[in-house]
């Protein structure tokens, strides 16, 4: 079935493999199949959709509605959030033999599930045990609990307002029971509740005092009871709100202020009576819904808010049902509603307590789980929510951030950064650069300045007259001393040359700082990145390590039922060579560990301590905002070294202008002031005078062999080279920033589609398991599910890895990389 029909979004198929055994493969866009799972003890398929347009999930329906061989009913239902699931039920009781997810064309996955035919067992009634109402901020909470198998389908229908909740497999006359006897206290928007039954489907109606709007819902299995909350919220239509004038003001600002713990916001200009707000978990998020306002009224307000907090990560405008504007606060975490109300005439306000650790990268969700290590054999991957929630990556850094001296954390990516920061020999050529170019500006300072010297010369004179032409000049020999001093002052008054030199040396020194600036980056992308590597080589080694072991387990087995005939050599030649893989790929596992650690050993110039794990898996997030085009732009303004090759351009433009001022004249004021003593002379007598000079002195160069036309030349074509160079990195970062925010997508996506396929491999790796004990499988087979298993845990964590270093790959592209990094990094992980 479908196979001809590659063009549609969903497509199923369904293979007959052996008796008792059939094969039904879904085929969807990555990410759009979030999983597939066995109910209402293997009677029933539940396929859960993301993202699917209702036509595509109908067809599903009808496509699956063909397969009589084994399906008996099939249905469709619409949660909130575009996310939907197709309930099967199948024509007898089936279980789950081998579950596997592979990558079908680009774009897109398949999902297979491999189901056998069991045994028929009398099912138990599932039965509806409690009911429960209780109000919540500005919601009405709908509390069902019952037996673990329990589900509901609900839909929301107006005139009159009512909620029908659908109980497929529930005993009508458990529902009817609680119906009958429910009394409920005073809460908002109930008047009353009964049971009813259609097509066999037994249901509970609730009647309404007003429209509502279905915001939350959830349900999970707790104590071997099944409880279910659905969340309603009051609504209205916009056309109500037209009547009016109020309807066509607009929200004029969103305010937004800090009171120690709390988070204080406000709307003015919208009345109380046409707001109600309310917090939701999972994710965790503020909503506010302006009743009877059209979203068009609140996008400019919206467009204009800034968070003063990390707290809250991003500001979305949705609709709610009846198409009302809706203002969704994105929370880094957990954050309770403290107050609401009106405050003042036409004006909300409402507040709410801060998350824990908001700022950081991760704030931690409810302490009952403990954190999850990947490392240990036959540790299952947990397939609930992750414990911890990296915090969206932004285009700018909170200001209040703190800064990683005053850290309180203290982790081994953190000690082995800080010891970098001294030990790394690239890092301390790169300062040790700053400071030579940091000595240009005096240097250059200098030919502007007056220079001052002094010269003393003290000698002994012996002068001797054999013949003089004027007989009254006396003849003969006589000595005497001499000695002269002089000062001389020289201020420059017209030197170009040396001008341009001074303005050259202040770029010259701002282009030395973005050069050390850029080589600090490097060193936490260096740190990040050998620790990270270092990490990885950790995991891969125990996960090699328990591979072997796994594989030595099943070759014994394997030898064993050779002996004792169960086997043949073929399998037992087979699991040989499997356990011999195994074996070197835990030596090259051992490998890559080593070389990562003298990675790390380079720049520190020491053994690397020892090191803590993640404190438990965490939930990757896309970059904020989420396309590519303002990162680029952001990349081609502050990407430090394309700010380097542009200060490059405006050097050589001055050089240029220097050597062009070798034809221009000097002028330089001169002032000295000498005085010579002489002890005698020939006629016998000393002499002693002072001098002193004030004057201009004016060089104007002729002819100098042609150096100087030489050397414009030069210039000139030193600034094309400059100019080439910034165009080359201008392309470059341009392809840096898109490349590392693609990866940063793709990293992402990976993460969570390797996790769906740890859990896949695993279970699959358990039914094998299962099937060797009753002969099904072998043990050659079993060794490849441990292989395939491995294969998929290790692939998933080198997933997350990847995810952290293109973050840190996307900020330093962007030029907004620094050691808050990694104290954000160090969030996620164990303690020293």
């Amino acid at each position: 079935m479908a196979a001809d029909e590659s063009g549609r979004a969903l497509e199923a198929s369904l293979l007959v493999t052996s008796p008792g055994l059939q094969r039904l493969q879904i085929e969807a866009p990555v990410g759009g199949l979030a999983q597939m799972s066995l109910m209402a003890q293997g009677q029933a398929l539940r396929i859960d959709l993301r993202r699917q347009p209702r036509a595509e999930v109908e067809a599903l329906v009808q496509r699956l509605r063909q397969e009589i061989g084994l399906v008996r009913g099939v249905r469709a239902v619409y949660l909130p959030q575009d996310e939907a699931y197709v309930w099967v039920d199948l024509v007898s009781a089936f279980e789950l033999i081998d579950q596997t997810i592979v990558a079908a064309r680009a774009g897109r996955s398949r999902w297979e599930l491999v189901l056998g035919q069991s045994q028929p067992s009398k099912a138990a009634a599932v039965e509806l045990r409690e009911l429960r109402l209780a109000a919540r901020d500005d919601l009405l909470d709908i509390h069902l609990s019952g037996s673990a198998e329990l589900m509901a389908e609900v839909s929301v229908l107006e005139q009159p307002a009512r909620l029908v909740v659908e109980l497929p497999g529930t005993s009508p006359a458990s529902v009817e029971r609680l119906a009958a006897g429910f009394r409920a206290g005073p809460v908002p928007l109930f008047a009353r509740v009964s049971a009813g039954n259609q097509g066999g489907v037994p249901r509970l109606e609730f009647q309404l005092l007003d429209e509502v709007d279905l915001v939350d819902s959830a349900g999970e299995v707790r104590d071997g009871q099944g409880r279910i909350r659905l969340s309603l919220a009051a609504d209205r239509a916009v056309a109500q709100a037209r009547v009016g004038a109020a309807a066509e003001a607009q929200l004029e600002r969103i305010e937004a202020s800090l009171d120690k713990q709390r988070l204080e916001l406000a709307l003015p200009g919208v009345p109380a009576a046409r707001l109600q707000s309310y917090a939701l978990e999972e994710p965790a998020r503020l909503v506010v819904d302006l009743l009877g306002w059209r979203p068009e009224q609140v996008h400019e307000a919206a467009a204009r808010f800034v968070s003063p907090h990390p707290g809250i990560a991003g500001l979305r405008v949705e609709t709610t049902r009846l198409g009302s504007a809706r203002l969704v606060f994105d929370l880094s975490g957990k954050a309770p509603l403290l107050a609401r109300g009106a405050a003042g005439d036409a004006r909300y306000a409402l507040s709410l307590r801060l998350p824990a650790e908001a700022g950081s990268l991760a704030s931690a969700q409810p302490a009952a789980r403990g954190a999850t290590s990947y490392a240990q054999r036959g540790e299952r991957l947990d397939p609930r929510a992750p414990l911890l929630v990296v915090r969206p990556l932004m285009l700018s850094r909170d200001p209040e951030t703190p800064p990683l001296a005053t850290s309180e954390r203290n982790t081994a990516l953190l000690a082995v950064y800080r010891e970098a920061l001294e030990r790394d020999p690239k890092y301390q050529a790169a300062r040790a650069d700053y400071e030579i170019a940091a000595q240009a500006v005096p240097q250059a300072r200098a030919g502007l300045l007056p220079t001052a010297s002094i010269d003393y010369q003290k000698s002994a004179i012996r002068q001797e007259v054999d013949r003089a032409s004027n007989p009254s000049f006396p003849t003969g020999a006589s000595r005497y001393p001499s000695s002269n001093l002089s000062l001389t002052i020289t201020q420059p008054l017209l030197r170009a040359p040396a001008l341009f030199k001074y303005n050259q040396a202040g770029i010259s020194v701002e282009q030395a700082r973005f050069n050390l600036l850029a080589a600090e980056q490097d060193l936490i992308l260096r740190v990040a990145s050998g620790m990270l590597n270092v990490m990885a080589g950790n995991d891969g080694l125990d996960l090699a390590r328990a591979e072997r072991q796994a594989t030595e387990r099943q070759y014994e087995l394997a030898k064993a039922r050779k002996t004792s005939g169960l086997g043949n050599v073929t399998q037992l030649f087979d699991a040989e060579a499997r356990h011999s893989q195994a074996r070197a790929r835990e030596r090259e596992a051992g490998n890559r560990l080593e070389d990562a650690r003298l990675a790390v050993k380079e720049i520190i110039g020491e053994d690397l301590p020892a090191l803590g794990g993640f404190k438990g898996d965490f939930t990757p997030t896309e970059p904020m905002p989420a396309e590519a085009g303002p990162w680029v732009n952001a990349a081609v303004e502050q990407n430090l070294a394309l700010q380097a090759r542009r200060l490059a351009v405006q050097i050589s433009e001055l050089e240029i202008k220097r050597q062009k001022a070798g034809y221009a004249p000097s002028v330089n004021l001169v002032a000295s002031t000498s005085r010579q003593d002489t002890g005698g002379s020939l006629f016998g007598r000393g002499q002693r005078y002072n001098n002193a000079e004030v004057g201009l002195r004016v060089n104007i160069p002729l002819f100098e062999g042609g150096m100087t036309h030489s050397l414009v030349r030069e210039a000139n074509a030193r600034r094309d080279k400059a100019q080439n160079e910034q165009e080359q990195e201008l392309r470059r970062s341009e392809r840096l920033a898109r490349g590392a925010f693609n990866g940063v997508l793709a990293s992402l996506d990976s993460v969570d589609a390797l996790r769906k396929a740890v859990l896949a491999q695993q279970s699959a790796l358990e039914a094998r398991e299962e099937g060797l004990k009753s002969g099904l499988f072998t043990p050659v087979q079993v060794m490849d599910a441990y292989r395939l298993f491995y294969t998929a845990k290790r692939d998933f964590l080198q997933a997350r890895y990847d995810y952290l270093l293109n973050r840190l790959k996307l900020k330093q592209a962007v030029g907004i990389l620094s050691q808050h990094d990694l104290d954000d990094l160090s969030a996620l992980l164990q303690p020293l």
